[in-house]
């Protein structure tokens, strides 16, 4: 057996097993970074050995589209004054967009099956941390940080809530995919959705309920007597029954507060800071990850001694804590354009291709939605979940132009 006839007979196994490897890192938030490179190589290996992938990868204007970032994180690196903002990470970002087309490409739906992973995990790793929690003795409270937010096996509430509202939007998702599974399924999303609000992120819960009102929206399009709308109806009223019972803290004081600077809690200072350094570069921004050093520039100027209390009462942030800020900040009215395209590229072909889309176009839909309050490219961990979403779906588009997947036998 020579080295083309193994690549050709295990780069698919080899595939499978980095790609599920890959998800299982993003449930865990545990070492992302190796875990992709890991898919990389057997991308890369599988690319070999089936020539038409790399082809049919070529005729996405999509991705050709989104190769402009790196060349955007250049520009904006040579003209910033801040030497970590190289756009490196524009790479990862990159490398997810053509890790979802690509294995949607190869095996089809069960590509977009296969991102049940995520949910199962995180909901097994809560079970687990649970388990081991009470089998060394220690109490309740152990799990949740002294404001009363939940953490588990993720040392931060928000990044916690964030996964749990993706592994909840994937469940429902998949609910319209799978009925036969829709039990089980929607018994997932529910768990997942309590451990959400307990982990009380308000951008992850406000997140969750845009992924609940667009399913129930689409739900009623499909049927205005579906028993599918009503559960996830009856799914948000026990939410917020639970929560007024059991977790009163953040999100219920948020829906039912009118008192602006509680609900912004510090933003507004943040985002008026993050507007004026946009505005001192605001084509190419100052770099990807530049936001931390370029906010601490802003608030040493002598003209703003006495402004932005609640940043300074806090500590220099490292995100714009708003989606559409922090990408003006770090990449100008450039990369805004790019990721306009690719955003409404991606939500098309999510729509079009309904129901077979709708796990990845609701994580894509959490994403933005979570975005309202925070900035998920700042880590790579968190940005691997809107390009793999957006990826998945072009892929499919990509699908439809060729009528099936690359490798026979993946339907």
């Amino acid at each position: 057996m020579n080295f083309k006839t193994f690549l050709v007979k295990y780069s698919p196994s080899g595939l499978l097993g980095a790609y599920a490897l890959f998800l299982a890192s993003l449930a865990l938030e545990l070492e992302v970074n190796i875990a992709r490179t890991i898919l990389l190589v057997a991308f890369a290996a599988y690319a070999v050995a089936h020539r038409e992938l790399p082809r049919a990868l070529y005729a996405s204007s999509l991705l050709k589209f989104a190769a402009l970032f790196p060349v955007i994180a250049a520009i904006s690196w040579i003209l910033s004054p801040y030497d970590e903002a190289n756009g490196l990470k524009t790479f990862d970002w990159l490398m997810c967009l053509i890790f979802g087309m690509a294995t949607t490409l190869i095996w089809g739906r069960r590509t977009i099956l296969l991102l049940l992973l995520i949910p199962a995990i995180t909901l097994l790793a809560a079970l687990g941390t649970a388990v081991w929690n009470a089998a060394s003795g220690l109490p309740v409270e152990n799990l949740f940080t002294p404001d009363n937010k939940l953490i588990l096996f993720i040392g931060t509430a928000n990044r916690l809530g964030f996964l749990l509202a993706t592994g909840a939007a994937i469940c429902i998702g998949t609910l319209f995919m799978l009925g036969r599974m829709a039990l089980p399924l929607f018994l997932a999303a529910s768990t997942l959705s309590v451990l959400c609000w307990l982990a009380q992120s308000r951008a992850a819960v406000f997140g969750l309920f845009g992924v609940i009102l667009t399913a129930t929206g689409y739900s009623l399009v499909q049927n205005r007597k579906s028993p599918l709308a009503l559960a996830l109806v009856l799914l948000v009223a026990a939410l917020i029954g639970f929560g007024s019972i059991f977790a009163t803290d953040r999100i219920m004081a948020t829906l039912t507060s009118l008192d602006m600077s509680y609900l912004l809690n510090g933003r507004d200072d943040i985002w008026l800071a993050a507007w004026e350094i946009f505005l001192k570069s605001p084509m190419v921004g100052f770099g990807v990850d530049s936001f931390h050093k370029a906010l601490a520039a802003h608030l040493a100027l002598p003209e703003n001694a006495d402004r932005f209390p609640a940043i300074r009462s806090q500590y220099v942030f490292w995100n714009a804590h708003q989606m559409v800020l922090g990408i003006l900040c770090e990449t100008g009215l450039a990369g805004l354009a790019v990721f306009c395209v690719l955003i409404v590229r991606g939500i098309r072909a999510g729509i079009r291709f309904l129901p077979e889309t709708f796990p990845p176009l609701l994580m894509l839909i959490a994403f933005l939605v979570h975005g309202i309050g925070g900035y998920g490219f700042h880590r790579s961990w968190n940005s691997a979940f809107f390009f793999l979403a957006l990826g998945i779906l072009e892929g499919w588009n990509l699908l439809n132009v060729n009528r099936r997947p690359l490798q026979a036998g993946s339907e």
